[in-house]
């Protein structure tokens, strides 16, 4: 799922009228030299405005065998893009969320492949909460009034996550390997995947 957000300016004007959608966010913030309004210390809203997402394949089988992650990425934030009606260079990031593809940044590789050359991208990674962390990020990054417009979501594809070798530590052997994100123990062996990319993450 890819989110769209866009500052709605949540403070009233000076005239008691709610403000547009087209506020800025530079617009609510208080001025040092002029009397403080109380009604600037209220932070604006984020609001979704558009969405899109892919189908759901069956790893290592099915339509979407060949289709990378960072083709999904792609495909998902440029239809979301499409159908909000904003303009490309309005865009201020993209957080995406992915956990198997190798600790890249598949936001920044989805913004260059769309055009997108300004926005800067930011990968996340919190396993199966991944997508969901992004749009927290993305909604918490417009309503403090660092951006206006974000798009963000995630994408996964384990038909395509690459295969990591490590060394095992006091030998030459190499062996598969996967980053934790726990502490290996009798109860929750760290590469586990249904424990390492399911329950502790989330």
């Amino acid at each position: 799922l890819h989110v769209l957000f866009r500052h709605p300016a949540a403070t009233k004007s000076r005239r008691g009228r709610a403000g547009n959608a087209d506020v800025g966010v530079r617009d609510t913030i208080p001025d040092p030299y002029r009397t403080p309004n109380p009604e600037d210390a209220l932070m604006g809203d984020a609001v979704i405005v558009s969405t899109a997402r892919t189908a759901i394949g069956t790893a290592r089988k099915g339509t979407l065998l060949d289709v990378s992650a960072f083709d999904l990425a792609k495909y998902a934030v440029g239809e979301a893009l499409t159908r909000s009606g904003i303009a490309h260079d309005d865009v201020d990031d993209l957080q995406m969320g992915e956990s198997l593809q190798g600790g890249g940044d598949i936001a920044r590789y989805a913004a260059v492949d769309l055009g997108l050359l300004n926005v800067p991208g930011v990968a996340l990674n919190r396993h199966c909460a991944s997508g969901m962390a992004a749009v927290q990020g993305a909604a918490a990054s417009i309503r403090a009034g660092m951006d206006r417009v974000v798009i963000a979501g995630g994408a996964e594809s384990i038909s395509s996550s690459p295969a990591v070798m490590k060394r095992t530590l006091g030998t030459d052997d190499m062996a598969a390997w996967m980053s934790p994100s726990h502490p290996a123990t009798p109860d929750a062996p760290a590469f586990d995947i249904s424990l390492t990319g399911g329950l502790t993450p989330a």
